[in-house]
């Protein structure tokens, strides 16, 4: 996931925010990123949710996670 972050957004920075691997432009948020025992959890912020509603569609999602 992060090559791919890399990838396609070559200015991206990334940090640890939240306590997980977080990925920021001109210092705003722009997804984070957490692996736990069983799953990861992709967070691209309600903004990115509310960008790629129809893409989305079928996967489980919340205000800011997919």
């Amino acid at each position: 996931m992060r090559a791919l972050i890399r990838k396609e957004v070559p200015q991206v920075e990334g940090v640890i925010a939240y306590g997980v691997a977080s990925f920021r432009v001109g210092g705003k948020p722009l997804v984070y990123i957490a692996g736990f025992k069983k799953h990861v959890s992709f967070f691209p912020t309600s903004s990115g949710i509310r960008a790629f509603r129809e893409e989305l569609t079928g996967l489980k999602t919340s205000t800011g996670t997919v």
